[in-house]
């Protein structure tokens, strides 16, 4: 292509002597009519003009290509980089304590007309205050033991966190007066130190004992024996 461009050039460069002078010769070939020259003129400027069109536009292909090839380029450098993964908030105790409830004893009660399990809470200074409602049972006794057997299950599970220096488990349960009328009433009471706690061999613990070993304990007239 550069040949033929050179070429055109040459006839362009060849017919302009041409008009100039009146005549050029180059070997073999010679002009001695300024029409010829003209021919000649047109021919070599068309020839150049084709081949410079034909450059350039391979030329702005080539550069695209490369100006592609760099961007791919910069898009593999970014892929190849690390991602930096932020580090998670550490856990506040409220969240550990609701977490432990929730993979312990669950978030919902048995109970249709009660299904939240958490009433309330206080939480805060190492002290955690839980008030929690019971699942239903065939009785009371029944209900009681289910509620020392949630009890013995969270103790341990919420004296785990080095933050925790109380624990005070209020549970609930809904209790029918004289008049027939129901209502949410607290029904046990188990409080209990981290000192106490680490006294107790829960491997071989009695949950009947909760009454003797607990730091404080109480329980509703109606589910006394």
């Amino acid at each position: 292509m550069e040949l033929i461009g050179l070429v055109g050039l040459g006839m362009t460069i060849f017919a302009i002597i041409a008009l100039v002078k009146g005549k050029a010769k180059l070997w073999k070939f010679e002009i001695k009519e300024k029409k010829m020259a003209v021919i000649v003129l047109v021919i070599g400027l068309f020839i150049t003009g084709i081949v410079g069109a034909i450059t350039e536009t391979n030329s702005a292909s080539k550069e695209e290509k490369d100006e592609s090839a760099v961007v791919d380029s910069e898009e593999d450098d970014g892929e190849d980089e690390p991602i930096e993964e932020e580090e998670p908030e550490p856990e506040t105790l409220d969240s550990y304590v609701k977490r432990v409830i929730s993979d312990t004893i669950g978030d919902e009660t048995n109970r249709s007309s009660y299904p939240e399990r958490i009433k309330d809470t206080n939480i805060g200074d190492g002290n955690v205050v839980l008030h929690l409602i019971s699942n239903d049972n065939l009785s009371r006794n029944a209900i009681k033991g289910g509620i020392k057997i949630d009890s013995e299950r969270l103790f341990p599970e919420l004296f785990a966190n080095e933050d925790v220096d109380l624990v005070d488990l209020v549970w609930y349960a809904p209790l029918t007066d004289q008049y027939g009328n129901e209502e949410l009433r607290e029904v046990l009471n188990i409080n209990m130190w981290r000192e106490t706690y680490e006294k107790i061999n829960w491997d071989n613990f009695l949950r009947s004992n909760f009454e003797n070993v607990a730091d404080s304990y109480w329980e509703h007239t109606a589910f006394s024996n």
